[in-house]
């Protein structure tokens, strides 16, 4: 694709970072390209709750979908699964991180992508973050630099609700009145 006078390529931003030293780390981020959310879930998939039974109704019948199964449902709150799901998280902001990072040209993770094994490779990278001291603060500003980056911002944010959600506003403010 071209677009006359402009230039091609995602948008970077620039996140410092305080170190122990009290020394700044300045780092460029770049804008997730288009469908990364989509890929990361693909390379490392968020855990399902299990299952805990069915739904009944009030008559302790089997409530049932409308081809006649019947409903499932699902423990929410197991603490494996939301142990698992704290580290698919934690493993997909990894992968984020470092594919936001590609953008600042000081920045090399030792650990190797691998197609076939996203997990590992996020488990990598996530470990040589560690390893050089980034907190879990650290890794919410620089995930926050990547929405910059996107140009998502708060703000913004807002606007887009309200443009597109206008009833929703207004509902909200009668209800804070």
């Amino acid at each position: 694709m071209e677009i006359e006078g402009a230039v091609a390529g995602r948008n970077t931003a620039k996140v410092t970072l305080a170190r122990p030293s009290g020394e700044s780390l300045v780092l460029t981020l770049q804008a997730f390209p288009l469908g990364f959310t989509e890929q990361l879930e693909m390379w490392i998939p968020s855990p399902s709750p299990p299952q805990d039974g069915f739904l009944r109704g009030d008559d302790r019948k089997l409530l049932k979908d409308n081809t006649g199964r019947p409903i499932a449902k699902y423990d929410a709150q197991n603490a494996d699964y939301l142990a698992e799901d704290r580290k698919v998280k934690r493993l997909q902001n990894a992968l984020a991180v470092a594919e936001s990072l590609e953008a600042d040209p000081r920045v090399k993770f030792t650990a190797k992508a691998n197609r076939n094994r996203m997990r590992e490779y996020a488990e990598g990278i996530l470990a040589e973050l560690e390893a050089f001291g980034f907190s879990e603060a650290d890794l919410g500003m620089l995930l926050t630099g990547v929405l910059k980056a996107s140009s998502v911002t708060a703000a913004r944010l807002m606007r887009l609700r309200e443009d597109f959600l206008p009833e929703t506003q207004a509902r909200e403010r009668s209800m804070t009145e």
